[in-house]
């Protein structure tokens, strides 16, 4: 699942410089009003709204425009089946060294189920938590990308095969 939440990660960061190669070139926002790092926190007072994509990804909002997406470093066990959290912070940030905790519901309230710590905050935009969602609603793939299973030559018959064509010595060849 590393694997899948970096090809998250990275596809956040590669759709993010588009979107900002894209709002430079049109004139529409400075390029440096939008930080191309991952942040280690954010701050509490700006975060709007936030959005489950999967058990290992959250969506930040933030007032003003700001989208932030959350990789977190382990999955998190019923974090969007229960699809809502909370979290603590003892400072006015919310930082990738602090933790959420899955809130489940039974009947009319709320119990507190697992806790899992946060990861660093990627600068995204909408464009790309689209991609997201369509990847976490396909099972990981999105409609770009497309993987054809293929069947590997067995290795004894790969190793004969490969002696054989290319004139190695102690292979004896047909003309001979």
């Amino acid at each position: 699942m590393q694997i899948r939440a970096l090809a998250v990660m990275l596809l956040a960061l590669a759709l993010s410089g588009i979107a900002l190669d894209a709002l430079a070139q049109n004139g529409d926002q400075a390029e440096e009003e939008i930080a191309r790092e991952p942040e280690r926190c954010l701050r509490v007072n700006r975060i709007r709204r936030t959005e489950i994509i999967d058990d290992q990804t959250i969506v930040f909002y933030q007032r003003g425009g700001g989208v932030f997406v959350n990789s977190l470093p382990r999955e998190c066990p019923q974090l969007k089946r229960s699809d809502r959290f909370m979290y603590e912070v003892r400072t006015s940030e919310l930082c990738e060294v602090d933790v959420i905790t899955v809130l489940n519901r039974f009947g009319g309230s709320f119990s507190r189920g697992f806790t899992c710590r946060l990861g660093m905050f990627h600068p995204s935009s909408a464009d790309a938590v689209a991609l997201l969602e369509e990847a976490a609603e396909s099972g990981g793939a999105t409609s770009g990308v497309t993987a054809t299973p293929v069947e590997l030559p067995e290795a004894a018959d790969a190793d004969s095969d490969e002696a054989a064509s290319d004139g190695a010595p102690g292979s004896e060849s047909a003309d001979e």
